[in-house]
């Protein structure tokens, strides 16, 4: 079974993203940037109220929230810095390119995805899972990659039920 589909840029940056959250490494990367931030900011606004007031007591409050809004705005933050080096990568490996085609095929021994001058197989045996989601089927691989197959590739739900059950049935049939 074959698919097609158009994919923009920024929807390029959204299934990096999706990936990306998945990985083990990057969700650890992320707590310790959340730690880094509240010790940076807590010692930051310590030594500088401390500076000021030479009391202890203030200096600790006053660098302890300066701490938490810290990491209340971590997660903004980081993300949107991602997203950002996301695009860039995107605009540095294909130019001001607004749209981009990938074809999805499902054979008996593998997943083969095409684009941008691009091949891409996956043993059946290397999928993990397979996700319906409201607007995408993620077909997740083992080490955080994976694939995914916006709605608008398939004709019907039906061709769309139809890909996901001929999904899991390969990957039923890989893993024995």
């Amino acid at each position: 079974m074959i698919v097609k589909f158009d994919y923009t840029p920024e929807e390029f940056v959204d299934a990096a993203t999706r990936l990306l959250n998945r990985s083990k490494t990057y969700r650890r990367t992320w707590w310790y940037g959340l730690l880094a931030t509240f010790v940076f900011g807590w010692l930051a606004s310590f030594v500088l109220v401390f500076v000021i007031f030479r009391q202890m007591s203030i200096a600790v409050a006053i660098g302890s929230v300066i701490g938490l809004l810290c990491v209340a705005t971590y997660p903004f933050s980081q993300e949107a810095s991602v997203r950002r080096r996301l695009r860039s990568f995107v605009r540095e490996r294909y130019g001001e390119t607004s749209s981009f085609v990938c074809q999805v095929e499902l054979t008996p021994t593998q997943i083969r995805t095409a684009d941008a001058n691009c091949q891409i197989f996956h043993e059946w045996s290397e999928v993990r899972e397979i996700r319906d989601v409201p607007d995408a089927v993620e077909i997740i691989t083992r080490g955080g990659g994976g694939i995914i197959v916006r709605n608008r590739a398939f004709e019907t739900p039906e061709v769309r039920a139809q890909f996901i059950g001929l999904a899991k049935n390969y990957v039923d049939s890989g893993r024995t």
